[in-house]
């Protein structure tokens, strides 16, 4: 509702039902004004109803849609991680925005960031890189670092200390030659420091 009130964005609902049902009920309004200013898809024919099986179905479209995909909030089982891995099978940028601890919608993105499956995001900038903005900040110097998603999700396992690069292969699931690449360059560009013992470290404030 924010998007389509702002008036500065397209707003597209994929619909797990036919376009003349509404559901819930309460979506309605929301419904009829994306309708109105937006675009709403539906595989289904206009009267058709919602089953169990039409909303995980859909995602597949939300994912096919998107740039990148978001995950503000989800539980462990909910049609959110259904999405993330229709959007990683397609080879898409995937972030989760770290919720409460004692949230249980929070229990989902929370476990992501954790097993670095996706990476972490914590401000518009880390979503933006995956279109290719960069924000420009007068206070900025103009050596600002933009960094790739790859390179990120290395970053998020290297919160603390030091990691071998058997445990961050094992945990951002690449293989050793891209990530030993990877790294290399990361290490060229001052980002990370490689340690003793073939394990790496953050080299940034």
């Amino acid at each position: 509702m924010g998007a389509i009130e702002a008036g500065k964005c397209d707003t597209i609902a994929v619909l797990g039902n036919g376009v003349n049902v509404y559901y819930p009920q309460g979506n309605k309004n929301l419904q009829d004004k994306i309708g109105e200013h937006g675009l709403l898809v539906s595989e289904y024919l206009p009267n058709a109803r919602s089953t169990n099986f039409s909303f995980p179905q859909r995602n597949r479209i939300v994912a096919g849609l998107a740039g990148a995909l978001l995950i503000v909030e989800a539980d462990t089982k909910s049609g959110t991680m259904i999405t993330k891995d229709f959007a990683l099978d397609l080879g898409m940028d995937v972030y989760a925005i770290p919720g409460s601890v004692l949230s249980p919608q929070s229990r989902g993105t929370n476990a992501l960031i954790r097993e670095a499956a996706v990476a972490c995001a914590t401000c518009p900038d880390d979503v933006l890189q995956s279109f290719g903005v960069t924000a420009r900040d007068t206070k900025l110097p103009d050596t600002f670092l933009q960094i790739s998603f790859d390179e990120k999700r290395v970053l998020d396992v290297l919160q603390r200390d030091e990691v071998h690069i058997d445990d961050i292969m094992e945990q951002i699931k690449m293989p050793i030659p891209k990530l030993a690449t990877l790294l290399t360059g990361m290490e060229m560009r001052g980002i990370i420091k490689k340690a003793p013992g073939n394990k790496y470290c953050r080299n940034l404030a």
